[in-house]
């Protein structure tokens, strides 16, 4: 390669170095201006969420407010809607108290008094008999006496009305001095009806106290040996730890050693109307086995008195209460005419064998009476529908037979 390519080679090489230099400056002032609008994007963004979060938290507190407000009214709402009474007492008590002070003011002014000694006198009074109102309310919540409280309330309303309806009567007409002196009574008698008045026992409570009472006197009166024990069970054991009812029962025993309304003569005589009782069944033919055949009775038949059909059955009692037509008893050999069976027909009756229907009764009977012992001639012949009683021996021997029984 000659000198002057070399030189223009070089030269080339230069110029190039120089673009790219150039390229490589302008690069870098574009990235600092780019760096610098990123700084200048990223700090209005910091400024811009800073005062999104500003708002956010200017609108949370708003609706907070909003929300502790709504709390608040409904609180106060639902207050008013559960205490009218206490809302429109305390209505009356402003309505009263107020005039009844400045009617003191007066009162006391008029007779000299310093305008500010009568206004303390007068609150002094509206407020002492307040306070002593609401010292009587505690008193009662505590469930402590409240009569003190009240006496002295009332007694300082009656002096502040006394002055006023001293001053009134002196400077107008009777019924605004009486108006202006029941302003500082009324609305106390309307606080101590709803403090006091409010907590008494019901119509239903009252009567139970007062049947409890009676009753506690005609105890104490009809049984003294009962309860004097009952008194000292109550005192010995730790206060309302027992029911008083309870421990009555227990004082009953102890006295008579009997459950509650038992005695020893009322237990003796009711033995002794048992065994009366069990005497005249006896001695009428009504003993405890009696009474079970008639049950028995009762449930084998029909109301109509009809026994079970089939071989041997026959009705207990006709309707008329007599035999049953075509029993032993009221046969007759001429078909109901009212003539008595032949003696053959009779005895050719007695003889037969016991059938399986009157068998099957006269089991049922022996298991209603729970024994076959208990099997009697009578009991059976009722049961079989009378006959002669050779033929109701021959069933109830074959049914003790049955069951091993002599």
């Amino acid at each position: 390669m000659s000198w002057a390519e070399e030189r223009r080679a070089d030269r080339a090489a230069e110029a190039e170095q120089k673009r790219l230099d150039a390229a490589a400056r302008a690069q870098r002032e574009q990235d600092a201006i780019d760096r610098a609008e990123e700084r200048e994007r990223q700090k209005q963004e910091a400024k811009d969420e800073q005062k999104r979060k500003k708002e956010a938290a200017r609108r949370t507190r708003k609706g907070q407010k909003r929300a502790a407000r709504r709390a608040r009214w409904g609180r106060i709402a639902r207050w008013l809607n559960a205490n009218p009474v206490t809302l429109f007492v305390g209505y009356v008590m402003v309505a009263s108290v107020v005039p009844a002070i400045f009617s003191q003011v007066s009162a006391l002014s008029h007779a000299g008094v310093w305008v500010l000694l009568a206004v303390l006198l007068a609150s002094m009074l509206e407020g002492g008999a307040w306070a002593l109102t609401f010292m009587g309310k505690q008193a009662e919540d505590a469930g402590r006496p409240t009569a003190r409280y009240r006496i002295a309330a009332w007694g300082a309303a009656a002096v502040a009305a006394g002055i006023q309806v001293w001053h009134w009567i002196a400077i107008a007409p009777l019924w605004v001095a009486v108006t202006f002196g029941l302003s500082s009574l009324f609305a106390l008698y309307l606080w101590d009806l709803k403090t006091h008045g409010s907590h008494g026992l019901t119509k239903e409570q009252r009567q139970e106290r007062k049947e409890r009472a009676r009753q506690e006197g005609e105890r104490r009166r009809r049984f003294p040996e009962v309860w004097s024990r009952y008194e000292d069970i109550l005192a010995a054991r730790p206060h309302g730890a027992v029911d008083p009812e309870k421990v009555w029962a227990e004082a009953w025993f102890d006295a008579h050693g009997a459950e509650l309304s038992q005695t020893e003569e009322t237990i003796s005589r009711r033995l002794d109307a048992v065994t009366a009782v069990e005497q005249v069944l006896a001695e009428a033919e009504r003993t405890p086995e009696s009474v079970a055949v008639d049950r028995f009775l009762s449930e084998l038949f029909s109301p109509q008195g009809k026994g079970d059909p089939g071989e041997g059955g026959t009705p207990l009692r006709a309707p008329s209460g007599g035999p049953p037509k075509g029993s032993p008893e009221g046969a007759t050999p001429l078909g109901g005419k009212g003539k008595r069976a032949s003696r053959a027909a009779s005895e050719s009756g007695s003889a037969k064998a016991p059938t399986k229907a009157d068998l099957e009764k006269v089991r049922r009977l022996a298991d209603a009476l729970g024994d076959a012992r208990k099997l009697s001639l009578r009991n059976v012949r009722e049961v079989i529908g009378g006959g002669r009683n050779e033929y109701a021996v021959r069933v109830r021997d074959a049914v003790k037979k049955e069951r091993g029984v002599k």
